[in-house]
C-alpha cells in the first residue's frame, strides 16, 4: 500500500503497528484529527506527501518528528493557528517541493537550507504585511506562490526579480500574475492603500502579465 487516508476520523492516536506492513507508504492524510502524537511517522523514510491539515491538537506540528522526514516532497499544515515556522525542521527536509501553510497566524517565514528547490508555497490567509516577509529572494524555482488575504501593501517587481520568468503569484482577491524577464517598474497595490490601481511601467504590458482572475483551490 502506498497511500492512507485517515482524515476526518476524531483519531486521538495512532499505534506505531499500524504502519508495520506499509513500509512503502509515500502519501498519508491525518488531517481534521485530534493526535496528541505523531511519533509513530519518526524516520518514515518512504514518506513523501503527508497532509497535516486542521489538526486540533496543535502539539504535533511542533514535533521533532517532522524532521525525520527525509524524502518529504509534500507537507501540508494548513489551518493550524501557527505564528512561526521554525526552520530547524525544514532545513532537515532536502527533497521539500511544496509547502501549504494556508489558514494561519504567520506574519514571517524563515529562510532554511534547500529552500531553492520549493516550487510550490501557500501563504494565503496569514498575517504577512510585505514580500519581504518571504525568503523570496533566493525563491529560484518557485513556480506558484499563493499569498491572497494577508495584509500586504504595495509590492514592487524587485523583490521578485529572483522568481522564474514562469511563476505565477496569487495576489490579493486571487488575481495571478505571471512574471516575466523584461519587467522594468512595478507595483501593485491593494484597494484602499494609496495606490487604488495597478502602475505598469514595460515595454510591453501584454507580454509582460498574463492577468486572470481565478478562485486558488491550492
Amino acid at each position: 500500500m502506498s497511500a492512507l487516508d485517515l482524515s476526518s476520523n476524531g483519531m486521538l492516536e495512532v499505534p506505531d503497528t499500524l504502519f508495520d506492513r506499509t513500509p512503502s507508504l509515500k502519501f498519508l492524510n491525518l488531517s481534521h484529527n485530534s493526535l496528541a502524537s505523531i511519533d509513530f511517522l519518526r524516520d518514515r523514510a518512504s514518506l513523501e506527501i503527508l497532509i497535516l491539515a486542521d489538526m486540533k491538537d496543535r502539539a504535533p506540528i511542533s514535533s521533532d518528528v517532522l524532521r525525520t522526514l527525509a524524502n518529504l516532497k509534500v507537507l501540508s499544515l494548513s489551518n493550524n493557528a501557527l505564528s512561526e515556522v521554525p526552520a530547524r525542521f525544514l532545513n532537515n527536509l532536502p527533497e521539500l517541493r511544496e509547502l501549504d501553510l494556508n489558514y494561519n497566524q504567520l506574519s514571517a517565514l524563515p529562510y532554511w537550507e534547500n529552500f531553492e528547490k520549493l516550487e510550490r508555497l501557500n501563504l494565503r490567509n496569514n498575517k504577512f504585511v510585505a514580500i519581504n516577509d518571504l525568503p523570496v529572494a533566493r525563491a529560484f524555482n518557485l513556480k506558484l506562490l499563493i499569498v491572497g488575504q494577508n495584509p500586504l501593501g504595495s509590492i514592487k517587481s524587485r523583490s521578485l526579480i529572483n522568481l522564474p520568468d514562469d511563476s505565477f503569484i496569487s495576489l490579493f482577491f486571487d488575481i495571478i500574475f505571471t512574471l516575466a524577464s523584461n519587467i522594468t517598474s512595478t507595483v501593485i497595490s491593494r484597494p484602499g492603500t494609496s495606490t487604488l490601481a495597478s502602475v505598469c511601467e514595460c515595454r510591453d504590458c501584454s507580454a509582460i502579465y498574463s492577468i486572470m482572475y481565478h478562485q486558488a483551490t491550492v
